[in-house]
């Protein structure tokens, strides 16, 4: 298990690492005004990776979990689905940049490939999950990170600008997206030989699928929702070069969150829907783990990025992002709760328990419009740094009291603990 751990860590810090350096290189090379309109338009391509997704990785560690090998049944319908939001997702991008042509709806034109790169990376990656292929997937988590810092090298290399981005994300998506099919193959190469074995198995329909995802598509929505659409918010109301202050400072709190996010939601998610059935003794100590630990941890990772943002170590970005510091200084009071969230969120995905999840974040999705809304006119990035530690807050609560309702009871607040003896059975 440690072992695993260690892997996906290693590669979840080169990852961080990748993301901070593309993202310097990107500021260096674009004015302030271009970078606002790469930020919005990379927010954008993930609110559209996340429906033509719909879930379907999360969704298949779910029915792999309750199902065992009979779920391979649910393979090819959900990756029909997959196609048929491609389809409508890019249509849709292509009529607003015909019928409303401006810079934004030009940009994510471009950048569509990286769209479907990003939808079958995370199918590969779930496949991977599925087979406990821990190392190749510790390097397949790598792969988007590192397509950003070879599209920024190659910019730096060149001169460029926003074309030469777009030309970049182009080549690393057809890249990403050949390697993907690869897996996605082997995959539906082994679903096929199983298939054959099961004398009597029922095909789930299309509408089937969206019955049974639309939880977990749900899920990554509204994440997205409440965590970047504020950098949406302030290109619109405030302009581009608020947006691009504010996306400098999100993307340190991104790089941040990349390890932590990797350790749970890709090691230990497709774990945790196995014990969710057979061994919930496992469940707790894992919840009780992560409590104990993601709460140190984020309060000591906090710490570390206040303390930066004080020694100007920040000031890398240039003046005319002299203000990304005090933001990045504000969104650090958010990294515990959002570590926390992190560690016990996974456990809302489990035995039929999203519905449960999808209440808790559409509430704070709700809640964090209106922050956004209501906060950035008069106080610009600095509302809606405020809109995200407080929709942070309100998440992790609405986690613990469902995780009380639903599944350990008082246990949830017992016993929390930093110990690593308390996993070494499992």
């Amino acid at each position: 298990m440690f072992k695993n751990i260690s892997f996906i860590s290693i590669s979840a810090l080169l990852g961080a690492a990748s993301t901070f350096l593309a993202n310097f290189i990107f500021i260096s090379q674009l004015d302030l005004s271009d970078f606002g309109l790469l930020a919005s338009s990379l927010v954008t391509i993930n609110l559209y990776a996340s429906f033509v997704g719909f879930g379907i990785g999360l969704f298949w560690l779910n029915i792999y979990g309750i199902e065992g090998f009979k779920a391979t049944r649910w393979l090819l319908p959900t990756l029909r689905l997959v196609f048929i939001l491609a389809c409508l997702a890019l249509t849709l991008i292509f009529l607003l940049y015909f019928f409303e042509g401006n810079n934004v709806n030009k940009f994510i034109l471009l950048l569509a490939p990286w769209l479907l790169a990003l939808v079958l990376n995370d199918l590969a990656a779930a496949k991977l999950q599925l087979q406990k292929k821990f190392n190749l997937l510790s390097l397949w988590l790598l792969f988007p990170h590192l397509s950003r810092i070879i599209v920024a090298l190659y910019v730096a290399s060149v001169g460029g600008g926003l074309i030469d981005i777009t030309n970049g994300f182009f080549f690393m998506a057809a890249f990403l997206i050949f390697l993907a099919l690869l897996q996605i193959n082997q995959l539906l190469k082994k679903d096929k030989d199983i298939s054959h074995k099961i004398t009597s198995i029922q095909v789930p329909s299309i509408i089937d699928v969206l019955q049974k995802s639309w939880p977990f598509a749900a899920s990554g929505f509204l994440y997205y929702i409440f965590f970047q659409t504020n950098v949406l918010i302030l290109y619109w109301i405030i302009g581009p070069d608020a947006a691009g202050i504010y996306y400098a400072a999100f993307m340190i709190s991104v790089a941040i969150y990349i390890i932590p996010s990797a350790i749970f939601q890709k090691y230990l998610l497709p774990l945790q829907h196995t014990w969710a059935h057979d061994n919930e003794s496992k469940l707790l100590a894992v919840f009780r783990f992560s409590c104990g630990v993601m709460l140190l941890g984020g309060l000591f990772v906090a710490a570390i990025v206040m303390l930066a943002t004080q020694a100007s170590t920040f000031s890398i970005f240039g003046d005319e992002y002299f203000q990304t510091s005090k933001i990045i200084f504000i969104l650090a009071i958010a990294i515990p709760f959002r570590f926390m969230s992190i560690g016990i969120g996974g456990l809302l995905s489990v035995k039929n328990l999203m519905t449960e999840k999808i209440k808790c974040m559409a509430f704070v999705a709700f809640i964090n419009l209106i922050l956004n809304f209501s906060l950035i006119p008069y106080f610009s990035y600095y509302g809606a740094a405020i809109a995200t530690i407080s929709s942070e807050l309100i998440l992790l609560g609405l986690y613990l009291n469902a995780i009380q309702k639903r599944l350990f009871g008082s246990r949830t607040w017992m016993k929390w603990n930093i110990s690593i003896k308390s996993l070494q059975d499992l």
